[in-house]
C-alpha cells in the first residue's frame, strides 16, 4: 500500500493505494481541489488538517454512519475517529520516535473511502464537501460549533443533514466546485447516476437535494445558523454542557451567542 504526502503548510495529504496510476489520478484530483480552496479562501497554516484518501472502504465507519457514507471530517480522538481504520491512525497521531509518545499535529481529519475515490468527480465533490467543513472550523468556528450543538439536539425538526446550515453550505460549495472543474453536463450526469443507484433512500434524497441547489441564490451561514439558534435556545444551553471541556469549543463565547448576541 503506497502513501504519498503533498507538502503544504495547512494540509497534509495521504493517498493510500496499491495502484500507482490510480493514486496519481487521485493526487491530481486532490491538487485541483486544494487550488480551488486556496484561490477562494485566505488559508492560514494553522490550524492544520490531515486528508486521507483510502485505497479501500472503512467498514467500521460505514457501519457507524451508514452504507451511503462516502467520507467524513472529524476531530482527532473523538467518537468518529475511533471508527476509522486502525492503519490510518499513525498518519493522524504519529508516534514520536524519541519519546515513544503520540503527537497530535492536526486539528481535523478528513477521510474518504476507497470507493469514493474511484472517479475523479466523486472524489472531488466529496473532498470539497469535507474541506468546506474544515474551512468552517478554521475560519468561522463559533458557527461551526453552534451547528455541532444543533446536530447534538437530535430534534425532530431536523429531518436531513442539509437541514443544518454548515451541511447545506458544504453541499453548495461542493456543487460550485464541481461545475467549475467538470462542467454542467458532466455533473448533471453524475448526479443522475447517483440518484439511479439508490444506495439508500436517504442517499437518493440527498442527491435530489444536491441537484436542486440553485447557486445563483446567496447563502449566508451566519444568518441561517442564528435563525435556528433562536428557535432552540433552551435546548442548546443544555447541549453545551456536554462540550465544556472540549478544546475546540473553548473561548468561543457560545453561551453568549446562544442567548442572543450577534455573530459574524
Amino acid at each position: 500500500m503506497a502513501t504519498h504526502d503533498m507538502a503544504r503548510t495547512w494540509v497534509e495529504l495521504h493517498v493510500l493505494s496499491k495502484d500507482e496510476p490510480g493514486a496519481a489520478r487521485q493526487r491530481h484530483a486532490a491538487e485541483s481541489v486544494f487550488r480551488y480552496f486556496e484561490d477562494t479562501y485566505g488559508i492560514l497554516p494553522d490550524p492544520k488538517v490531515v486528508c486521507i484518501l483510502d485505497g479501500q472502504d472503512g467498514w467500521d465507519l460505514k457501519r457507524e454512519l451508514g452504507a451511503e457514507n462516502r467520507g467524513v471530517n472529524c476531530l482527532p480522538r473523538g467518537r468518529i475517529y475511533r471508527s476509522l481504520p486502525n492503519y490510518v491512525r499513525p498518519l493522524i497521531g504519529p508516534v514520536n520516535p524519541r519519546t515513544n509518545e503520540v503527537t497530535w499535529p492536526f486539528e481535523m481529519v478528513i477521510y474518504l473511502h476507497g470507493t469514493t475515490c474511484e472517479t475523479e468527480i466523486g472524489l472531488s465533490l466529496c473532498f470539497a464537501h469535507e474541506l468546506q467543513h474544515f474551512i468552517q472550523y478554521a475560519q468561522r468556528r463559533p458557527l461551526w460549533a453552534l451547528n455541532v450543538l444543533l446536530v447534538e439536539l437530535h430534534n425532530p425538526d431536523f429531518h436531513f443533514w442539509w437541514d443544518f446550515p454548515t451541511e447545506r453550505e458544504a453541499r453548495i460549495v461542493s456543487k460550485r466546485l464541481g461545475l467549475e472543474l467538470f462542467g454542467k453536463k458532466a455533473i448533471d450526469l453524475y448526479i443522475k447516476n447517483q440518484i439511479s443507484a439508490q444506495v439508500t433512500d436517504t442517499d437518493t434524497r440527498d442527491w435530489e437535494f444536491f441537484s436542486s441547489i440553485d447557486l445563483s441564490t446567496p447563502y449566508d451561514l451566519a444568518i441561517e445558523t442564528m435563525q435556528l439558534v433562536e428557535s432552540h435556545r433552551v435546548e442548546l444551553v443544555r447541549a453545551l454542557e456536554k462540550f465544556r471541556g472540549e478544546a475546540a469549543f473553548a473561548g468561543l463565547g457560545l453561551e453568549r451567542l446562544i442567548r442572543g448576541a450577534d455573530v459574524h
